[in-house]
């Protein structure tokens, strides 16, 4: 049962994170989509989107097709603290400023939508790339950053500088306010304490699914979709069939465990009366003797 259970949710999973991908295309894509489809058809190049961003990508990222956030990866512990001190991860990414208003421009005409373009050949790369001491030992936020390609550093860095990222907003507090110099101070639940000493953040609601510990998943394709969807068939089908053996089992079970009393007292009366037949045989062969 635990395997029938493992497979069915497993295969149920990934048919609907295939299926909410490509609602998420259809309906949350279309700068992305018209972008893409442009540098497919060769008319714009140096559009840097991940592997699945033209077309789908899984359900836990497709808030982050076409982004910066898309090209790297975080583990999933500074998901908030990267989401509330990052708003670049939304940007796209281009290697040109031509390539950029070539784009800007194709957006404007088909009147598709707006978009803010992070431009490679404006970023150089500089020694704060470089690891550095920081207080009380604590990550900078871009150190925990693994790019999908080198080159995209310096964007990342564009986006985070040298956020720390704090524990805790006593943490923060601490580091922000404790020397002489004035950090920039995120923590991992979404507190963000800027370096000129203004806070925000906090609440019930904070930022997160703005990167990843994973790059985005392969495209999706439709048949794919029907294959993940017809194997979560057959495996819940599986379980239910499973489910009423067992159905099956347990009601013979209390069945027989109602019955286990009566069987108990007529098993008693058998045995009663076999030791009432042997003393009635014990007594006939006592008599027959008597007679001869």
């Amino acid at each position: 049962m635990q395997e029938l259970r493992g497979k069915a949710s497993s295969s149920r999973q990934k048919a609907d994170e295939a299926r909410a991908s490509q609602a998420a295309s259809t309906s949350q894509n279309k700068v992305l989509e018209s972008l893409t489809k442009l540098r497919n058809a060769g008319r714009i190049n140096g559009f840097h989107v991940s592997s699945s961003d033209s077309v789908f990508c899984s359900c836990q990222l497709t808030a982050l097709q076409g982004r910066l956030g898309s090209l790297g990866t975080i583990p999933d512990k500074y998901d908030v603290a990267i989401s509330t001190a990052c708003g670049a991860l939304h940007n796209l990414v281009v290697d040109t400023v031509e390539q950029g208003q070539a784009c800007i421009e194709y957006l404007r005409s088909q009147n598709i939508g707006r978009a803010s373009f992070i431009v490679l050949e404006k970023l150089t790369a500089t020694k704060a790339l470089e690891k550095m001491k920081t207080p009380e030992d604590v990550p900078r936020l871009f150190d925990l950053i693994k790019p999908k390609e080198a080159r995209f550093l310096p964007a990342f860095y564009k986006g985070v500088g040298n956020t720390l990222v704090a524990e805790n907003l006593e943490q923060a507090n601490r580091i922000a306010f404790g020397g002489q110099s004035r950090w920039r101070v995120v923590t991992l639940a979404g507190q963000l304490i800027d370096s000129s000493g203004t806070m925000s953040g906090g609440g019930t609601q904070v930022a997160k699914g703005g990167m990843s510990s994973k790059l985005a998943a392969e495209s999706v394709s439709p048949d794919v979709l029907r294959r993940y969807e017809k194997e979560s068939t057959d495996a819940t089908q599986r379980l239910e069939a499973a489910l009423q053996d067992i159905r099956e089992i347990e009601a013979t079970l209390e069945t027989l465990t109602r019955a286990g009393p009566q069987t108990d007292m007529n098993l008693d009366k058998l045995n009663l009366d076999i030791q009432n037949g042997m003393k009635r045989i014990a007594e006939a062969e006592k008599r027959v003797r008597d007679l001869k």
